[in-house]
This record gives structure tokens, sequence and C-alpha cells, in this order.
């Protein structure tokens, strides 16, 4: 409740703005004398609990006033009787009671602010522990400290616990998988696009399909490429596969193909399907993954739940919990995503999986480094699908490639790109090699893009402007 009064002068309109300080502007008429105003204000719920005691600490006048405050009255209203009443300013006190206290002070000067402190023996209980916000949060701080450390220290031993999956020796070996299933095996059983992506040149390379690159003119003559697909055969495939080739068919352009997010999620299960009935992925740690999800899902939910509670009602040891269970939930998400899915066979697999990955990226990496142009480029093609599978394989390391691949003199178009320059009334002859190396590019950047190789600058370069991005 605020109240303002002119006393010899009428006031014309005011704003009041409360929060953790109030804060009141009034208008009145041009005066040429001395003009005074009475302002009568009520505070609710100043009493709070420290050190087993019940206490008032409230500054009553803020320190923003530019002139000076006369006859201050300050009356404090305790909702009981209590005793054994201790207050501050001493001097100021009018008269106490068990239930009431008034202070009074004949003047302020301009800036002085005037707090009251009251205190007495714990009787009334109270949530609060501060009138001031940053107050309140500081006490919380060693709390939120030991509820922090206590939860790394936690997370901390547990992944350091986590069960490591010793390889058995399996009967498989790597011809006895798709890429696609290599591609999961080598992700430690989980979903990932870069094996569909990797098998559709697969498929390119076994004569089932052709990626045709359609260079056309567009705006102020500079060039584009789009990949269209031509299914050539539909034999032999296994039903991952028949699911790539069926829908690469029905969208024709691999732009397409690759933003239908639904064929990833087919083939991806089909074959993590496959791979657990033949025991290389184990149930157990799905079904294990799955709870783990779930009980961190819970408890980074309650975390929050707590800190609002707690931060509503004040409640010390609550506020400390929140930060606990946030960062158990949370390094036990990291401790999923580090435990393969993978069985003892499975990881044996992968053992076999990673070093033939390995080796056939080195390889090329080593040609980059000697800048042996037209070997690095025939050999990128001829290992694509299972360069563009490395963990290591993304928009940056396609760029470095092609700063080497635009160097090449010579180049051999594999059996599998064709190139359709009808839009352009060209021959293959008259594009510059720079040019055939980028359009060989947009292929794999438009399988890519939704796989492992999020090639940004790459492929809008090559797309949009030919030679451009291999320059």
């Amino acid at each position: 409740m605020i109240s303002i009064k002119g006393i010899n002068t009428n006031i014309t309109d005011s704003e009041v703005k409360q929060g953790n300080n109030l804060q009141l502007k009034w208008y009145f008429p041009e005066s040429s004398g001395r003009t005074s105003f009475l302002i009568n204000y009520r505070a609710n719920g100043g009493l709070i609990t420290q050190n087993n005691k019940n206490i008032i600490d409230w500054q009553a006048v803020g320190e923003e006033w530019q002139v000076p405050i006369h006859n201050l009255r300050v009356e404090i209203k305790l909702p009981q009787s209590v005793n054994k009443i201790e207050a501050s300013p001493t001097k100021d006190i009018s008269s106490i009671t068990a239930d009431n206290i008034i202070f009074k002070n004949k003047k302020l000067i301009s800036g002085q602010p005037y707090r009251i402190n009251l205190s007495f023996p714990l009787i009334i209980k109270t949530n609060r522990t501060s009138i001031n916000k940053r107050d309140n949060f500081n006490e919380h701080v060693p709390a939120l400290l030991v509820g922090l450390l206590a939860g790394l220290l936690i997370t901390g031993i547990s992944l350091l616990k986590r069960k490591k999956i010793n390889p058995i020796k399996s009967d498989f070996n790597l011809n006895d998988f798709s890429l696609i299933k290599q591609a999961i095996i080598y992700a430690n059983g989980a979903k990932n696009k870069t094996g569909v992506a990797a098998q559709i040149f697969k498929l390119a390379k076994k004569g089932n399909i052709k990626l045709v690159s359609e260079v056309k003119k567009s705006f102020l003559s500079s060039k584009n490429a789009e990949i269209r697909v031509e299914v050539l055969k539909e034999d032999d495939l296994e039903y991952a596969e028949k699911i790539i080739v069926g829908n690469l068919k029905k969208h024709k352009y691999l732009k397409k193909f690759a933003n239908d997010y639904t064929i990833f999620k087919l083939v991806n299960t089909d074959v993590q399907n496959s791979l657990k009935e033949a025991k290389i992925i184990s149930k157990k740690a799905l079904n294990k993954r799955k709870s783990i999800y779930f009980t961190s899902a819970f408890l980074i939910i309650l975390a929050v739940v707590l800190l609002i509670f707690a931060t509503i009602k004040d409640f010390n040891l609550i506020i400390g919990l929140s930060p606990l269970f946030l960062i158990i939930g949370i390094g036990q998400l990291i401790k999923t995503e580090l435990t393969p899915l993978l069985s003892e066979k499975g990881v044996y697999i992968k053992e076999d999986i990673e070093k033939n990955i390995d080796q056939k990226k080195n390889n090329l990496e080593q040609l980059i480094k000697d800048k042996r142009a037209n070997e690095a480029l025939q050999y990128f093609f001829t290992e694509i699908e299972y360069i563009m599978i490395h963990k290591k394989f993304n928009s940056t390391t396609l760029n470095k490639y092609k700063k080497v691949f635009k160097n090449a003199d010579k180049i051999e178009i594999p059996d599998w790109i064709e190139f359709d320059l009808s839009n352009l009334n060209e021959t293959i002859d008259a594009l510059d090699i720079i040019e055939i190396i980028d359009y060989m590019m947009i292929s794999i950047i438009m399988i890519s893009a939704n796989a492992g190789a999020s090639t940004t600058g790459g492929a809008s370069g090559g797309a949009g402007g030919g030679g451009g991005a291999a320059g």
C-alpha cells in the first residue's frame, strides 16, 4: 500500500515500480517556494530466519534521495508477541512492545539511507533466510558446490568403472558384412547415416546404379550440377539394399533421397536387427541402454524440479541435491554413449573393420601429404566408400583433399559416374579438369551431406559455380 500527499501543493500524477526496491515518481505544478510531501508505504513479509533467530534486516529508505527527509517514522508490526527484542538504531526507538516497535528520526540528509535491524529468539518459523535475493543466492552457493562436486565425483567413478568388453575371436570376416553393417559396427552398434551413403557408392561400383551428373547453365551463365540416379539392375540385393535402390528409383535425384530421413531409419533398423540376430549387437546392452536413458531423463527432470521448488521454498539441502542429480543424469548419458552395444564377437569384428578403414584413409592421407594429385584422386574414388565411413571424414577433410585434387593433370572418370552435358551443348573434353573434379565431388557431397561429411562451403561453391569450389 502506497500513498503520497502534497502538504502545500497538489499531486497531479504518480508512477510506482515495485520489486526488490520501491521506486516512486510523482508530478506537481511548478512552485517557486519550498514544497513538502507526505509519503506512506507498507512492506510485508520482512521476517527472516538466521542462526536460530528471527530477524528483520530492512533498508526502509534508500540512498537515491536528492533532498532531505524530515520526520521519518517507521513502524514494525510483528505477527505475534515475542520477547528479548534487540533493535537498532536504538537512539531512534520511540516505543517498543512485544509485537510493535516504532522508530523516529527528525532528519535524514540527502542520499542518507535508513536501515532497521531487529532480532529475537526463534519463535516464528519462516523459510526465508534473506530479504535480498543476492544474499539468498550466496547462502545457497556452498550447497550448490557440494552437490556439484559430489555429482562430478560419483560420475567420474562411474565412468572409470564402466565394464570393458573383451573381444572374442569370431568366425566372421569382413566380406560377410555390407558397408551398412560395417558402418554400424564401426560406430559401436549405433545407428548412423554414413553406412547408407557408403552403400550407394558400393551399389554404383557393382553396376546396380549409375550416378549421372547433370550439368546445367544457371544464373549469369554459371553452371550447377545435380546428381540423377539411374537404376540398372535390382538382382541379388539384400533387404537393406532393396530399400536403398527402391527409394533411389522413387526420388531419382540424390538430394531428394538424402533429405528423406525415413529411408535411413528403415535401413538402419533392419541392419541393426540383423546384427542382433547374429549376436554381434548385444540385446542385453540395448535394453540396458534404454533403461539408462530413462533413468537419466528422470534424474535430469528431477534436478530441474528440485531446483525450482527449493528456490521458491528456500530449502538449502534440496538446492544442493539439484546439481547432484543433474550431473549424475548427464554422466549416465555420457556413459551410455561410451559403452558399446556390441557383444564380445562384435568388438573383435569392429577392431578388424577399424584397421581396414584406418589403413585406407592413411594411404590416402600419405598421397595427399606427398601432393601426388593424380594418384590421390584415383585412390580416393577407388576406396571412397570406406574412406567416407571414417569417423574423421568431414567437410574440412574433404576440402583439404580437394586442394590437392585440383592439381591433377589427368583424370580417369570412374565408370559409375556419367556426365550429362546436353544442356550445355558441350562435350566432356570441353570442361576444365578442375570442373570435372568438382562435379564428381558433388556426388560425394550430395550423399554425405546427410551422413558423415557435412559440406557447407564446398557444396555450395561446387553446385553453384562449377570449378569455383575446387579453386
